[in-house]
C-alpha cells in the first residue's frame, strides 16, 4: 500500500518525464562527449592530470603531493564530496566524459525538486529545471571544466526544497539534510558554495517571518532551524574548509602579518 502510494506520487509529480527531457537535452548538446576517443574539454581538470599518479583514487583521500613541477608541492587530499566519489567510481576516462552531464543533471533535478516543493505545476517544474541547466552561466561553467560549481548550485536548490513545508520530527530531519546539502555545496564550490549558503539562510528567515502564529515562537523555530543547518553544514564541509585554508590562505606570499610584509604591501 505504501509502495503504491509512493509510486503514484512520483508519477504524478512528473519526475520521470523531467528526467527523460533533461537527459535528452544534455545528450543532444554534449553528444560529442559520448563518442569513442573523445572527451569533454576541461580547463581545470584535463584527462592527463586526472590520470597522473599523484591524483589516483582512493590514495588521494589520504593526501596528494603534486610532483609534476620541479620538486613538487602539497596539493591537498581529496575530500568526501560528489566530485571525488564520481572520479573514484568511474575512473579518469569515464569521469572526464560524464562529469559535465552528471553535474547538469544534478542541478536540473535539484531545481525541479525545489519548484515541486513550492507547489508549481508539473510543466512549470520541468521548465524550471531546464532553465537552470541551460542558464548560460551554469552550462558554460560545466563545459569550461568547473562542474563542481554547478553541483554547488544544485545543492543550494536541494537545500531550499528540503526546508519547505514540513513540521514535527520530519521537518527537523529534512532541515538536517538541508544542512548536509549546504555543506556539500561548500565542499564542491568553496567560496561560491559559501555565498549561496547565505541565500538558504535568508530563505529560512523568510519562512519564519511569513509563518502563521506567534512571532516569538516563529522566530525561535527559525533560529533553531538555522542553527541546525549551520551545524550540519559545518560538520560536512569541515575538511574541505581546512584544506582550503591550508592551501590558499596560510603561507601564501603577502598574507603574513609581520612588519616587513605589511611594509612591502
Amino acid at each position: 500500500m505504501l509502495k503504491t502510494s509512493a509510486s503514484s506520487r512520483i508519477q504524478s509529480s512528473g519526475l520521470w518525464p523531467t528526467c527523460l527531457v533533461l537527459s535528452a537535452a544534455v545528450i543532444v548538446l554534449l553528444w560529442g562527449n559520448f563518442l569513442p576517443g573523445q572527451t569533454q574539454f576541461s580547463n581545470d581538470g584535463p584527462l592527463g592530470r586526472l590520470m597522473s599518479e599523484c591524483h589516483r583514487l582512493p590514495e588521494r583521500f589520504f593526501g596528494c603531493w603534486q610532483d609534476l613541477n620541479a620538486v613538487g608541492f602539497r596539493e591537498g587530499s581529496a575530500v568526501p564530496r560528489i566530485t571525488f566519489a564520481l572520479q573514484w567510481l568511474l575512473g579518469p576516462v569515464l569521469f572526464s566524459k560524464l562529469y559535465a552531464p552528471i553535474a547538469l543533471m544534478i542541478l536540473g533535478l535539484s531545481a525541479w525538486y525545489f519548484f515541486h516543493q513550492i507547489g508549481l505545476t508539473r510543466w512549470a517544474c520541468m521548465l524550471g529545471g531546464l532553465a537552470a541547466v541551460f542558464n548560460s552561466s551554469f552550462f558554460s561553467a560545466a563545459c569550461w571544466g568547473v562542474e563542481s560549481h554547478v553541483i554547488a548550485i544544485g545543492m543550494s536548490f536541494l537545500a531550499l526544497g528540503l526546508v519547505i513545508g514540513k513540521s514535527g520530527l520530519q521537518g527537523w530531519l529534512r532541515t538536517g539534510l538541508a544542512g548536509l546539502a549546504v555543506g556539500m555545496g561548500v565542499s564542491e564550490g568553496a567560496d561560491i558554495g559559501a555565498i549561496f549558503s547565505f541565500f538558504v539562510a535568508a530563505f529560512i528567515v523568510y519562512q519564519a517571518v511569513i509563518a502563521e502564529g506567534g512571532k516569538v515562537k516563529n522566530w525561535s523555530i527559525g533560529a533553531s532551524r538555522l542553527a541546525l543547518v549551520a551545524v550540519c553544514a559545518g560538520l560536512l564541509a569541515a575538511q574541505a574548509m581546512s584544506e582550503l585554508v591550508a592551501n590558499d590562505i596560510k603561507g601564501i606570499a603577502g598574507t603574513q602579518q609581520d612588519a616587513k610584509t605589511k611594509a612591502e604591501r
